[in-house]
């Protein structure tokens, strides 16, 4: 009986003095983050925009604030014109964010859509007026042929690349870069092709290195397959999830005309 009436009595304590105070902190920090989410649509303005959208609202401004989230080492290979650099990893990050004018719209791309989509979420909650974020990052700004600041030769050009193509029947076009995670999950899939298609020659251009031939094809983001024969493109596609038997299947369909 002694027993029962202290397991009542520790029962009663942890609702009391554990339960209801956790529940109770539960509720108020998702209320304030409702609160903060809504103060934040109210005055913020985040868009996702395409490369050209991007382009077009940049030409409209005098002094745009251009923020490339990317690594340093990256940033020194190629940027948009105007850019500065901004990464998380920065000793001084919160300093440089501080510079910014929260009046005035904020551009700001990576090689994705990741970490700019991460600071533009942290400019809203800092209450900048405007953060434009750049759909498909800096791989589609070059994929699509758009200006940029190039610290690099290009070691394959397009004429190298017509040369391929007027060479062999079957050409895969591989645009990607080594910094693109997506490219990375990609290249087995790109290699499996090589190796089991003796026709099919694949060319691989990091557009880092190589951002003029990188543009030739328009491509929305990295990483991107474009799958030529005898000199026509015959199937394009975007993303990290191509399959193997996607190409191979255009190639059978192609062979059967």
């Amino acid at each position: 009986m002694i027993c029962q009436k202290k397991s009542f009595r520790f029962f009663h304590y942890g609702i009391r003095y554990i339960i209801f105070p956790l529940v109770s902190i539960f509720y108020i920090n998702l209320l304030r983050s409702q609160v903060q989410q809504a103060a934040v649509s109210n005055s913020v303005v985040i868009k996702t925009v395409s490369t050209k959208v991007f382009e077009d609202i940049l030409k409209k401004q005098k002094d745009p604030q251009i923020i490339d989230t990317r690594l340093p080492e990256e940033f020194a290979f190629n940027h948009l014109i105007n850019a500065v650099n901004i990464n998380e990893t920065d000793k001084d990050y919160v300093e440089k964010i501080q510079k910014l004018d929260k009046t005035n719209p904020v551009f700001t791309y990576a090689i994705g859509n990741g970490r700019s989509a991460q600071l533009a979420k942290e400019l809203a909650v800092k209450n900048f007026t405007s953060v434009f974020v750049l759909d498909g990052g800096i791989g589609g700004w070059i994929g699509q042929g758009k200006p940029i600041y190039s610290s690099v030769k290009s070691s394959f050009t397009r004429k190298d690349l017509e040369d391929v193509i007027n060479t062999n029947e079957w050409v895969l076009v591989d645009l990607h870069t080594r910094y693109c995670p997506g490219c990375r999950k990609l290249q087995p899939t790109v290699d499996s092709l090589s190796s089991e298609n003796p026709a099919l020659k694949v060319t691989k251009i990091d557009v880092y290195d190589n951002p003029e031939t990188g543009g030739s094809y328009h491509a929305p983001a990295l990483p991107t397959l474009v799958l030529i024969h005898k000199g026509k493109i015959i199937w394009q596609k975007t993303g990290a999830s191509i399959k193997k038997n996607e190409v191979e299947n255009e190639m059978r369909k192609e062979q059967l005309k």
